[in-house]
């Protein structure tokens, strides 16, 4: 194999490298402290009544406890991007109608949670939206006011959504890699020949 050819190869290599590192990269979740693994809310901005939003011993954030309260971040985002925006939550205890608990879920703005479980008792379940960042500083939280308990929250995590490439790019990058090799072994053939 010739100098041309193993720098082709060398290039080729090189090339999937990145790509696989830009795949990996994505996969960083933004938020900290997104499972209250610290067993509090560092890295969280809290706003309501006092203790209204605890982290209680298994890690799961205890949100509008008795009272109203929210939780918050503001993500480093890429105008246009999408996100998967996911969290755990659960309400075990219910609340009468004329006194619900009521949960809201904030992407730059209010997010409708899916079914209106606004008073009922869930169990824990996952929670995912794709979002698409409007700015480079992007708000992401929680509000929740229940008169009896609290919600449970976990598992918050903001991962970028990596671009798929078009079929069309991987044509046009096996073409151009061809007409390399073909360009390669007319110069070897014709340096052999000389």
């Amino acid at each position: 194999m010739n100098s041309t050819l193993k720098a082709i190869s060398r290039a080729a290599m090189a090339a999937a490298l990145a790509a696989g590192g830009i795949s990996a990269q994505a996969a960083t979740n933004l938020v900290t402290n997104g499972s209250f693994s610290t067993g509090d809310l560092s890295g969280w901005s809290v706003f309501g009544f006092p203790n209204s939003t605890v982290v209680n011993s298994d890690d799961i954030a205890l949100l509008g406890y008795n009272l109203g309260g929210a939780i918050y971040q503001y993500l480093p985002t890429v105008i246009g991007a999408s996100y998967s925006f996911s969290f755990d939550i659960a309400n075990f205890t219910a609340t009468n109608r004329f006194n619900p608990a009521r949960i809201g879920v904030f992407w730059d703005s209010l997010i409708p949670l899916d079914g209106n479980q606004n008073g009922l008792t869930f169990d824990r379940v996952t929670k995912t939206y794709t979002v698409v960042a409007t700015s480079t500083s992007t708000l992401m939280g929680f509000a929740a006011y229940h008169p009896a308990a609290s919600y449970h929250l976990d598992d918050v995590s903001v991962v970028a959504i990596a671009a798929v490439p078009e079929p069309e790019t991987y044509a046009m990058l096996l073409a151009g890699l061809g007409v390399m090799g073909v360009v390669a072994r007319r110069r070897a053939r014709r340096a052999s020949a000389a």
